[in-house]
């Protein structure tokens, strides 16, 4: 069960509506997902407040107004949500708090953070991917980053133009690198990639990385004819430099595109951006061996030695 799934069904699971298979399903997510928690938290409380609640009587102009939205449903759907809004604000300006306090739940925004939290989430839970991405750094050809994932190793490719600066494999527990310019190898390397803990894959760690005391805002756009969540992530929140602008599909919480903002004299300009994300793909074996020249320096890390 994803986070998805898990706050649709909270609702029911709290009323006790959810069938047994569905409702250990949600409590063994719930073990495991602090923003699911929080959730199931916000809805309970606000259940609470709703039943302690007493309903007034409707007035007749109310009852006037949902009959003729009833009536209006057959001919024009248009008209019913008309209806249906004027029968809101008239619930609301009759004392009808029930119906507004309901009407605000089923149609709140989810919290961007815990939204964003989803995507590290879901994309923490794929088995292969591919990514390429682009940099532009002032005054100097464009940077390509390329990184390919599968069970827990990592191959990732740093170009400027056509020359490649680093080559970097994580087999696992180690991480190797290559530098051309130096023509060296650095074997055994105890710190993981992008520096962080081990979350899955390269993207997952680099955007976790860049989420950090940062301000996420969340809205949804429309891309390519899709209907999807854009987070807009600031970092740092006190003096902003950079910004990431991320496309997530709103029914899988999966990446789908992003692009990264550097802040200048002018604005905001464009810097790099995703060309290319693919999930649960075939992925050559072969990526993640780790070869250098006969003739590079070798640096063992881990043994401190030199050869």
């Amino acid at each position: 069960m994803n986070c998805q799934h898990a706050q649709e069904n909270l609702k029911a699971y709290l009323d006790g509506e959810l069938g047994r298979l569905a409702a250990a399903a949600l409590r063994r997510h719930l073990t495991m997902c602090p923003a699911c928690r929080a959730e199931m938290e916000a809805v309970h409380m606000l259940s609470k407040r709703l039943a302690s609640l007493s309903a007034p009587e409707a007035p007749a102009h109310l009852r006037d107004a949902i009959t003729g939205a009833a009536r209006a449903l057959r001919p024009s759907a248009a008209r019913v949500r008309r209806r249906v809004a004027q029968w809101v604000a008239a619930a609301a300006a009759a004392g009808g708090l029930i119906a507004a306090l309901s009407f605000a739940f089923l149609a709140r925004p989810v919290p961007a953070q815990a939204a964003f939290d989803r995507m590290l989430a879901a994309t923490e839970q794929v088995k292969t991917c591919h990514v390429r991405q682009w940099l532009q750094q002032l005054n100097q050809p464009r940077d390509t980053m390329e990184t390919w994932y599968a069970n827990g190793r990592w191959r990732m490719e740093h170009w400027r133009g056509d020359q490649q600066i680093t080559l970097q494999v994580y087999d696992g527990s180690k991480l190797h690198s290559y530098g051309p310019a130096t023509n060296t190898a650095y074997l055994n390397i105890s710190e993981q990639p992008f520096h962080t803990p081990f979350r899955g894959f390269s993207v997952s760690a680099m955007l976790g990385a860049f989420g950090k005391n940062a301000e996420v805002q969340l809205s949804q756009v429309r891309k390519d004819r899709r209907r999807l969540n854009q987070f807009t992530v600031t970092q740092p929140k006190d003096n902003p430099r950079e910004r990431m602008v991320i496309f997530a599909d709103p029914k899988t919480d999966l990446l789908l595109a992003f692009e990264v903002y550097g802040h200048l004299d002018t604005g905001w300009k464009l810097m790099g951006g995703s060309e290319v994300i693919q999930f649960n793909i075939p992925v050559d074996p072969e990526l993640f061996a780790f070869t250098y020249p006969e003739d590079a320096k070798v640096v063992d890390k881990g043994g401190a030695t030199e050869q």
